[in-house]
């Protein structure tokens, strides 16, 4: 009697314009609920997890930290007015919020009286407040200890201010005031979870599906991503044309990316991470100080750092769709060996293997393009190519027999049987 077990495995194909054009991995943070981040400069730099703030003052490789609450509490999101003074809102008991004048020196507890989840500073003593889903805006004072509300006739999950006048509230839509909150216009359009803006006139967005719009705000033209992302979260966009959305890759399998545009929108780059970016190290968020040098923060604490933007300077879609059919694995399934076939005009500069946890397995290639795999242990498992050409991304099924206890176990895709 033969049981027969099948496992998905998938071999992912990244071929990269330049093999140190990469997102980097620099350092890795305890604690969880990673999902906001800011750099005063290349050296200087914040974070928040859970109820602590995370300080660097070398660019991101170490850090000190601030306790601001207890195992229960939680912060959420943090802006800086300047180099000196930033502020902190969160759910933490006794307090909704902190401030900083020294530059993350030293946090003291100031209002609101509720908790929020969304800031966005007007002047050293005022800020903007919100609790994601609800429908109002708070204004507070620092100085006075005040607040008031405005309405801007929509449920609110992200804020933007560009001056004291100009404020920009996206969530069951998008509204915006140009006299500082006293009045409100609601524009028609699809949900918004997150929204970045490189300047009052240009902006992007992203929930379900994403926009851009050129105008303020009155109109809003889709955006199509390619179609091997199921999802993207918070943009961070540095001009105009140059943005970068973290993205989920495969679902089913949690692989995580950057998506990168420098044309506006018209066409993206996936940005690759060393090492990838898998299961519950979901980008939390990512901080431009200009167009090549940025950080992310996963949820789980890892930083990772590039200096040439992700490496990308062309937009490759086109060649994804051209060669992600004459890209082979074979046979399918397998026994003892797999062979990698290519275009004659692809030369490989580097090649190599990891498993789900981003370790480096031993799947080698020799120069014909065939590795053994007889000793390999079941599972999912990612390869990577570099060389100078393109970007694409690939997904294939491979199987393997191996026998276990005197009975044949096949591993493939998603079934089992007894016979």
């Amino acid at each position: 009697m033969y049981k027969l077990k099948y496992l998905l495995l998938i071999i992912l194909f990244s071929i990269i314009n330049n093999s140190f054009s990469q997102w980097v991995k620099i350092a890795d943070l305890p604690n969880s609920s990673f999902i906001d981040l800011y750099f005063i400069d290349d050296t200087t730099g914040f974070t928040i997890g859970h109820e602590f703030v995370y300080k660097t003052i070398d660019g991101g490789y170490t850090w000190d930290t601030t306790q601001l609450g207890g195992a229960l509490d939680i912060l959420y999101e943090f802006d800086f007015i300047n180099r000196d003074t930033g502020f902190i809102v969160g759910e933490v008991s006794g307090s909704r919020a902190f401030v900083t004048y020294d530059q993350g020196e030293t946090w003291s507890s100031i209002g609101p009286y509720t908790f929020s989840t969304e800031i966005s500073i007007i002047n050293s003593n005022e800020f903007l407040w919100a609790k994601s889903g609800t429908f109002g805006v708070y204004r507070y004072n620092v100085q006075l200890g005040l607040e008031y509300v405005m309405n801007p006739g929509i449920g609110v999950s992200d804020l933007k201010i560009f001056s004291e006048d100009t404020f920009y509230v996206g969530g069951g839509g998008f509204a915006r005031s140009f006299d500082g909150g006293t009045n409100w216009e609601a524009i028609d359009m699809p949900g918004i979870l997150w929204m970045d803006f490189p300047s009052a006139k240009v902006g992007y967005s992203s929930a379900d599906r994403y926009y851009k719009t050129t105008d303020f705000g009155s109109t809003w033209t889709e955006l199509t991503l390619p179609y091997y992302f199921d999802g993207c979260s918070a943009p961070e966009i540095v001009s105009d044309s140059v943005g970068f959305f973290p993205c989920v890759y495969d679902d089913a399998f949690d692989y995580h990316g950057i998506m990168k545009t420098i044309d506006g929108g018209e066409s993206w780059i996936f940005n690759e991470s060393d090492p990838p970016l898998f299961d519950d190290d979901a980008i939390g968020k990512i901080f431009c100080l200009n167009k090549d040098t940025c950080w992310c923060v996963t949820y789980t604490g890892q930083i990772y750092y590039t200096t040439n933007g992700g490496g990308e300077t062309a937009a490759p879609v086109a060649i994804i769709e051209n060669l992600k059919d004459d890209i082979l694995i074979s046979p399918n399934p397998a026994t003892n060996l797999i062979k990698l076939q290519l275009p004659q005009n692809i030369q490989i500069e580097n090649i190599y293997s990891y498993n789900i946890f981003g370790q480096i397995t031993d799947i080698t290639f020799d120069e014909t393009g065939v590795a053994k795999i007889e000793d390999l242990m079941p599972g999912i498992y990612f390869t990577q190519l570099t060389t100078k050409t393109a970007t694409i991304v690939k997904n294939g099924l491979r199987s393997k027999l191996k026998a276990e206890n005197g009975e044949m176990v096949v591993l493939g895709e998603g079934v089992s049987c007894n016979s």
